[in-house]
């Protein structure tokens, strides 16, 4: 007597589905953009219905939104990207910028996309950062460094998310002379953790003060 294979349960079957989605519109926005990719092609691609695009992600612009949190959710299941924050100021910056400087050099499709994201994010509105579960989780954490006495409180934690993204991106993606071997690299990482904490401490901002 055989056993009768049991269907997948329906959440577990839009589980699937949407992660087709995501993992095809992953590689064609990276290839193409945002501008240059169609919903069409995405769901020729993942092997669904076109109308299951939009009854998952309702427009091609949540989808682009879903496919860089999707990446982030992935790579925070192997390690956080977002250091404890029982970490002193210093260490929590140095392990931050370490974890993310790999992070993007982890996922090619993404910088592709990040890169597409720069020369399009003028005529597309809402493709940059966003205040995401993940942005929200950053400016708490550097909030409770400002509630701990540790930040300047002057200074706005979204100010502080969006620099270092923008610093390690380009430290990861950019080409530099001066940044062609790890050693170099690591160099320059240390260089950019201290400098950024010196920057943000109380103390900095009380020793020029005086």
């Amino acid at each position: 007597m055989t056993t009768a294979k049991k269907s997948p349960k329906p959440h577990h079957r839009a589980d699937r589905t949407r992660d087709k989605i995501i993992k095809a519109a992953k590689h064609l926005f990276a290839r193409h953009g945002f501008a240059g990719t169609s919903t069409l092609k995405i769901t020729e691609r993942a092997k669904v219905p076109h109308s299951l695009l939009f009854h998952h992600f309702t427009n091609k612009q949540n989808l682009w939104l879903a496919v860089k949190a999707f990446v982030v959710e992935k790579e925070n299941k192997k390690t956080d990207i977002l250091p404890d924050t029982s970490l002193p100021l210093t260490e929590f910056i140095s392990e931050l910028t370490q974890r993310l400087f790999h992070f993007y050099q982890a996922d090619p499709e993404l910088t592709r996309m990040l890169n597409w994201q720069r020369m399009e994010s003028h005529q597309q509105k809402g493709l940059g950062i966003t205040l995401s579960t993940e942005s929200r989780r950053w400016i708490d954490a550097f909030a409770y460094y400002q509630q701990q006495g540790q930040i300047d409180s002057t200074i706005k934690p979204e100010y502080i998310v969006t620099m270092i993204g923008g610093i390690i991106f380009s430290a990861a993606f950019d080409p530099n002379v001066f940044l062609q071997d790890s050693a170099s690299m690591q160099a320059y990482l240390n260089f950019c953790s201290e400098h950024i904490a010196l920057m943000l401490s109380v103390k900095n901002k009380e020793s020029l003060g005086n």
